[in-house]
């Protein structure tokens, strides 16, 4: 893939920097920063770009697009639910950036901005954990390792809702239950109660930090909707960032 890669950037004859680049059969997707005004240019040059091995000519298409592309869930629904649709370089990169932003005297998970992670990014990876595909590889992780956390810190991801952490709150028989007792969503465009339901049942969960987000400047300390949407807390929920706490002393139940 590197002598492919070193291909385009010769026949355009500027030097590329390439992210997640996959192999899909016989074709290959990768992503590079381009000027715009360059676009037109680069697919003219990329015509004549040809096979090495077999002098044949390479068929080639450049599309814009906002951000690189993340394999989805749907990409492998015939393979197990328990396959990740990452590849498995891929799957090895997250878990050493997680292994660098894990402090272990403080058993926290600093995970914030991780789309604009240095040494991912210097890997050619684009991993934004506003994709689905990332928050189950990083779910995955913390199951394997039985984690157990008093900080995990999402800040800053672009985060709009967090359907995707839902199985944080499943386990398997045998297994210790991945564990959190906070988890900081500052700075994400969180506007309302809903969006939080993906972290409902998590083991050890005690304060929401919301400040920062939409849903904190909207947010009434009356509101049932946390009750409604399937939070049942049995313990005293902290949510910095606003007025006043809310105390649950005991279940909750839908209305």
């Amino acid at each position: 893939m590197m002598d492919l890669q070193q291909l385009v950037t010769t026949i355009v004859g500027t030097q590329l920097r390439f992210y997640n680049t996959c192999v899909e059969g016989r074709n290959a997707l990768m992503h590079a920063k381009i000027r715009q005004k360059d676009v037109q240019s680069y697919r003219k040059s990329l015509q004549n770009l040809r096979d090495p091995s077999q002098g044949s000519q390479l068929i080639t298409d450049i599309t814009i697009v906002p951000e690189p592309r993340v394999p989805s869930s749907s990409d492998k629904r015939n393979e197990s639910p328990n396959t990740s649709p990452l590849p498995e370089t891929w799957i090895e990169a997250l878990k050493q950036c997680f292994v660098q932003r894990y402090q272990p005297t403080t058993r926290s998970l600093d995970l914030s901005s991780l789309h604009t992670d240095p040494v991912l990014l210097s890997q050619g990876l684009y991993l934004p954990l506003n994709k689905q595909a990332v928050v189950h590889t990083l779910i995955t992780i913390l199951k394997q390792n039985q984690a157990q956390l008093a900080v995990l810190n999402l800040s800053n991801n672009r985060l709009t809702h967090l359907n995707a952490f839902s199985p944080l709150s499943s386990t398997s028989a045998g297994f210790i239950p991945v564990s959190i007792e906070r988890i900081d969503l500052s700075s994400n465009p969180l506007s309302s109660i809903p969006v939080l339901s993906g972290l409902r049942d998590i083991a050890g969960l005690v304060e929401l930090d919301l400040t920062e987000t939409p849903l904190m400047s909207k947010f009434n300390p009356n509101d049932k909707s946390f009750a409604a949407n399937g939070f049942q807390f049995s313990f005293v929920a902290r949510f910095r960032g606003f007025l006043e706490s809310l105390h649950w002393l005991s279940k909750l139940h839908t209305i």
